[in-house]
């Protein structure tokens, strides 16, 4: 008789306990192996993007952009904790309507998102979800918080 095996306990642990929503959000982005490959419905320019799915990249940018200058001031860690929390909501809304849409998982700034969620949950995964962000990290996830902001607009 073959058991049914419950997902390690350790991959729910670190969605409660780590220090910045979003590195959570990214450890299980890059542990669901999310591609990076276009949808055809952009390539093709005949596509409209969501407004709603607008509103929700914008609010995702703005929160962990938030976030990641809060930790570069210096702030405490439940500060951190309680500025990045959002995000975790709003990256289930982002997976559960959004990720099998072909009208945006081809878009640059879905693409652009996933990356910056894949980022962070590799360094987080590297080095512990008690870490500050390396400087060249924090300028990166920066950087491509920028880029999503420019491609909604």
């Amino acid at each position: 008789m073959v058991s049914k095996r419950k997902p390690p306990v350790s991959s729910k642990v670190v969605l409660v306990r780590c220090f910045f929503s979003a590195a959570s959000l990214g450890f299980f982005a890059s542990s669901v192996g999310w591609d990076l490959v276009p949808g055809e419905a952009l390539a093709e320019g005949n596509a409209q993007r969501p407004k709603a799915y607008d509103k929700l990249a914008r609010e995702i940018t703005k929160t962990i952009r938030k976030t990641v200058e809060l930790e570069e001031s210096g702030a405490s860690l439940s500060e951190i904790r309680k500025s990045g929390d959002p995000v975790k909501g709003y990256y289930r809304e982002l997976l559960t309507k959004y990720d099998s849409d072909a009208r945006v998982n081809g878009d640059e700034s879905f693409i652009s998102l996933k990356d910056t969620f894949q980022e962070l949950g590799n360094f987080y995964r590297a080095n512990g979800p008690n870490s500050r962000l390396t400087e060249d990290v924090r300028e990166s996830v920066l950087s491509k918080l920028q880029s999503i902001d420019e491609s909604l607009q």
